[in-house]
């Protein structure tokens, strides 16, 4: 009786419904600022792309330069392009600038001090999230942010997405920043 045979595709792909192609990852990857693809504990990890068995799609594994779902060998050393400590000064001056002379949302307190307190609690629940990275979906939205909502509640000010999005790009190059020191 001959039939159909059905198999599963070679390597660690696998075929889902509706979605195409996906690549399991090998390794806890991590994203950085200008999109990289790193592994755990590389210093400039900023977005958690996904656990090891985490799936991805073949698009996302090509753009983020994966192979059969890990890294290549050369990622892990450090970034593949190396980011000069004086543009992300720059980038990190001009955000500022961007942002001189607007108040924030509640001018119950200087633009400074909540500024950085905004900042703190973003890096406080970054951190929270490599440590415990079960937390993540409760503390960041599905585009790798700090949730607008848990942010405003940890800082004492309201947030909105817009100013959060600013400060995290920030928080993101000053951790890069220092990193590289």
């Amino acid at each position: 009786m001959g039939g159909l045979k059905f198999t599963k595709p070679p390597g660690n792909r696998q075929t889902t419904r509706g979605s195409g192609m996906t690549v399991t990852l090998k390794q806890r990857t991590w994203r950085t600022a200008d999109g990289k693809a790193v592994p755990d504990g590389h210093p400039l990890a900023a977005i958690l792309i996904g656990p090891p068995g985490a799936k991805v799609t073949d698009e996302q594994a090509r753009e983020l330069g994966l192979k059969d779902g890990a890294l290549p060998k050369g990622a892990e050393a450090g970034p593949r392009e190396p980011t000069s400590r004086e543009a992300l000064s720059q980038q990190v001056r001009d955000a500022e600038a961007a942002r001189d002379g607007k108040k924030g949302a509640d001018d119950s307190e200087p633009g400074d001090d909540r500024i950085a307190k905004i900042k703190e609690a973003m890096r406080d629940m970054a951190a929270e999230v490599k440590a415990d990275p079960a937390k993540e979906d409760e503390l960041f939205t599905a585009a790798g942010k700090p949730d607008a909502n848990v942010l405003s509640s940890r800082a004492g000010h309201s947030v909105k997405a817009t100013e959060r999005n600013d400060l995290w790009a920030e928080v993101v190059i000053e951790d890069e920043v220092k990193n590289q020191e």
